[in-house]
């Protein structure tokens, strides 16, 4: 691009195209929105900040129009477009200027305009000249892909089409001044509308008709007529303008037709001048627009459209090329396989299959080459070599007739596949888990049909799956229809109530628990022997004999959970006689303060549902000894099924308990005392490591250094400031471990805010007054809060002093302090000021840890958060803080 032949062939056509850009006359030109349109365009297609229109004469670049830049000119010695318009058959591109030695130096580089990328594509005229250039600026390196280069190049042939109709208007103005004959030949061959106005804007002159009204029927009537009203009284103003001053003006107006269609024109006002020099008329040219603006339209919606489709997707979109390259991307790619725009683009697309599903991704990339859609289902590769499911579609891009991209869509899945292998697990669990119980179990359809049965129940019916299934159950087994099962199925089916029963089965004799519901394809039969059960019931007199001489406490409840029986443990434990507790229930012998009433009812409630459960209850006896015990219950069943009786074992874990929270206190306590230590090792480490090094140093020096010379002096000061630092930080280490040691013996009292405010703001006064800070207080009146004054006092200076210290170097210093009671909160304290900020997001965790700072540009040891954090927990409140760089800072307390 920088041979010298190329520059030899510029020098030699230089005076050709000059003469050429002089009969546009387009140099030093106003504004024309036709050429701003396509500027914007450019810059939007391109995806760069700054967009121009250039011309270049002997000695200048000038923009005829521009976006994104503020000046009008250049030399053309520092133009890039001064190499643009030597190659007139490409788009000149300088990806980065800095790396390019023909541009590295180039005030346009090194100055505010700040030019690190350059695309450009020439302005040739049909005669082959280069004028100039449409080209996109970027401020950082950058490049353009073949779509966008192709798309510069049809926007620079639009700007020559527009070049080229001003030449023609220009010269059909020109004869229209030279000559009447030459005037009405040029006119009347003209494409365009051509008529001349008086200045009362009636046509004196038209070259031909106009929506069904011949040129002579024009003449003499008002250019108003054509016009629908909301573009009079612009034309108006317009015409006026181009008779008092003598300028051009152009206009764009929609024209009424008699086929209802709208028809637009680009209209240009040209001021006549009379015999006598005064301007007495205007010559107006029209050119109709109205298929360009509906072509504009159409590609604007085009190109929306797609943009919608291809940006705003929630699926990840590819446009890749035949060759499977990555072209482009949008946001969702960027977020579902977690690579950025500039990673994945120029990569095949190949990189981001799993390499077992590599065979199916090539088929349907072949597919879609020959011009079909295709899809498959498989696994795609993240960013790190992580897998996720994926429904990939592929679509051709067809222009004229030929496949010229290919579109990948692809749809995460990974949780579809997820909860679908969950839905596939919890049915062979559940399947399972029917096989593995000893209680039987079998569906029926609502014609009583056997769809499903466990083995338990096959087992129990005496005959293989497959002699049972697809079968009626009550036809398979006569005998059943006088049974209660019967009658209860028939019952569940018509109802949909869920009904519990026992039955001695006719088949076997045996007893059984029977539950009948409905379900969605007909009712489910879930059945137990509880033979065995019914037989132990009969034992149960022989246990009370067991139950009356151990030493846990024992007691028996009827269905309704009064006592019926309890033995000597449990009625020592209340304290109350056997004839005291019996028909009593034990919530009624037992205080509201001396037992966990929440833990009673659910213990209650639970019993009327479950055949077995096991809880812990806490009660207090009446000498106020706190006790923990394990409740073992099991209910005993009559012959029809309902609950006779509950046996109810208490357990005292009472021990056990505490040993357990003792243990958790201990954990605690060990978390607190691992943290201060960690914090003093920090401290020690980094903070006083580096004052004691200093001082050694400086106490060795000393030794080899005259007394009496200046680097004695130097080195003394030098000394003084490491044992100021030392003895600070042994400061800093007394304040911390002084509010540590106390942490867990603070003595409480009511402190009022308003008077700890006043004592923290008359001793901040001066720096406040200084700084020129303006405080606005609101506290509720006689509000106190439960804690230490001197903590209150340390948090309000702390918070108060750091407020000053950082605040804005762009406005005053507003503090703002809020304190009130909340019924759920407590005391709630929001103090806010306008400077500085920080970002939280950066500082983490760190915002309260000790010698955290967030602003290097002040002095600060970063203690005062970690003090105000240390006091507010200590007093048992809880603190937040919200916080914006340049925006200001808030802190949240919350007392007690």
């Amino acid at each position: 691009m920088s041979s010298g032949c190329a520059n030899k062939e510029s020098n030699m056509n230089e005076s050709p195209r000059l003469h050429a850009l002089d009969s546009y006359q387009i140099m030093d030109t106003l504004p024309q929105e036709e050429f701003d349109d396509i500027t914007e365009l450019a810059s939007i297609i391109c995806g760069t900040p700054i967009s121009l229109i250039t011309f270049l004469d002997s000695k200048r670049q000038w923009f005829k129009s521009r976006v994104g830049l503020d000046i009008s000119e250049t030399s053309r010695g520092h133009a890039f477009c001064h190499y643009a318009i030597q190659f007139p058959d490409e788009v000149t591109m300088v990806e980065d200027s800095f790396q390019d030695e023909r541009f590295r130096d180039n005030p346009l580089v090194t100055g505010d305009t700040r030019m690190r990328f350059y695309a450009g594509a020439p302005l040739i005229t049909p005669d082959g000249h280069a004028l100039g250039s449409l080209c996109v600026i970027d401020h950082e390196p950058r490049t353009l892909t073949n779509e966008q280069q192709r798309a510069l190049r049809l926007l620079s042939k639009r700007v020559v089409e527009r070049l080229e109709l001003r030449k023609t208007n220009l010269k059909s103005e020109q004869m229209l001044r030279s000559s009447d004959h030459k005037l009405l030949a040029l006119t009347e061959q003209s494409p365009n509308f051509i008529g001349v106005l008086n200045d009362s804007l009636a046509f004196t002159y038209v070259n031909k008709g106009y929506d069904g009204a011949s040129s002579e029927e024009l003449v003499g009537r008002s250019a108003l007529d054509g016009l629908y009203n909301e573009f009079r009284e612009e034309f108006v103003i317009a015409c006026k303008e181009v008779l008092q001053s003598g300028n051009q003006a152009k206009l764009k107006l929609k024209l009424k037709a008699q086929s209802n269609d709208e028809k637009w024109v680009s209209c240009r006002l040209s001021p006549l001048k009379s015999d006598t020099g005064m301007l007495s008329s205007i010559l107006m040219t029209g050119t109709d627009i109205t298929e360009q603006l509906k072509t504009e339209a159409s590609e604007k919606e085009s190109r929306a459209y797609y943009e919608s489709l291809f940006f705003s997707n929630p699926n990840a979109v590819a446009r890749i090329s035949l060759d499977g390259i990555l072209e482009d991307i949008n946001d969702s790619t960027v977020r579902i396989y977690g690579y950025t725009k500039e990673e994945a683009v120029g990569q095949h697309f190949m990189t981001f299959v799993d390499p077992a599903f590599a065979l199916d991704a090539a088929e349907a990339f072949t597919k879609t080459l020959e011009g079909q859609p295709s899809s498959f289902e498989g696994k795609a590769l993240r960013k790190g070599g992580v897998t996720i499911d994926v429904m990939v579609t592929v679509v051709p891009v067809i222009v004229d007739g030929e496949v010229r991209k290919l579109q990948i869509v692809t749809n995460d899945i990974t949780e579809v596949k997820r909860a679908q292998n969950l839905i596939m697990e919890q049915a062979e669990a559940q399947s399972a888990i029917f096989e593995s119980v000893s209680e039987g179990f079998l569906a029926l359809d609502r014609n009583m049909s056997i769809i499903y049965l466990n083995n338990v129940c096959a087992s129990f019916l005496r005959k293989s799956k497959e002699e049972l299934l697809h079968k009626p159950l009550f036809e398979l087994f006569p005998n059943l229809e006088s049974s209660a099962l019967f009658t209860k199925c028939q019952e569940v089916n018509t109802t949909g109530t869920h009904v519990h029963f026992r039955e001695t089965f006719p088949l076997s004799k045996k007893t059984l628990d029977i539950d009948v519901y409905q379900t969605q394809h007909g009712i489910a039969i879930h059945f137990l022997d509880v033979t065995d059960k019914v037989v132990a019931l009969e034992d149960y007199g022989r246990m009370y004999y067991v139950a009356s001489r151990i030493k846990n406490s024992v007691l028996v409840l009827n269905s309704d959970e009064t006592i019926a029986w309890a033995n000597e443990s449990f009625l020592n434990l209340l304290g109350v006689a056997l004839n005291q507790a019996q028909g009593s229930k034990v919530s009624e012998l037992l205080d509201n303060g001396n037992v966990n009433l929440g833990a009673v009812t659910s213990f209650r409630e639970r019993l009327k549902g479950e055949a077995f459960l096991s809880d812990e209850i806490e009660i207090h006896t009446r000498e106020g000894q706190r006790l923990w015990l394990q409740a073992d219950v099991t209910s005993a069943l009559d012959e029809h099924g309902m609950v006779k009786q509950y046996f109810v074992i208490l357990s005292d874990h009472t021990q056990l308990k505490e040993t357990k929270d003792e243990l958790r206190q201990q954990a605690d306590q060990l978390f607190l005392q691992n943290k201060d230590l960690q914090e003093f090792t920090y401290i020690v480490s980094h903070n006083l490591r580096a004052p004691v090094a200093n001082i050694l140093g400086v106490t060795s020096l000393l030794g080899r250094v005259d007394r009496n010379s200046a680097a004695f002096d130097t080195s003394l000061d030098y000394l003084r400031t490491s044992a100021t630092q030392l003895d600070t930080v042994l400061k800093d280490m007394n304040v911390i471990l002084s509010i540590r040691d106390r942490r867990d013996i603070v003595e409480k009292e009511p402190v009022s805010l308003a008077e700890v405010w006043q004592q923290v703001s008359e001793d901040l006064r001066e720096p406040l007054a200084k700084c020129g800070a303006r405080v606005t207080v609101d506290i509720q009146e006689g509000l106190c809060a439960s804690g230490l004054k001197a903590h209150v006092y340390s948090v309000f200076h702390n918070l108060l002093s750091n407020a000053v210290k950082y605040r804005s170097g762009e406005r005053a210093l507003h503090i703002r302090l809020k304190c009130f009671g909340s019924s759920d909160k407590g005391v709630v304290v929001s103090f806010s000021d306008n400077g500085s900020g920080f970002d939280k997001k950066k500082a983490g965790d760190n915002i309260f840890k000790l010698y955290k700072r967030f602003h290097t540009n002040k002095e600060g040891r970063g203690i005062g958060l970690y003090l105000v954090k240390t006091h507010v927990e200590a007093m048992g409140g809880r603190i937040y803080v919200e916080s914006q760089l340049n925006v200001g800072t808030r802190f949240l307390i919350y007392l007690n």
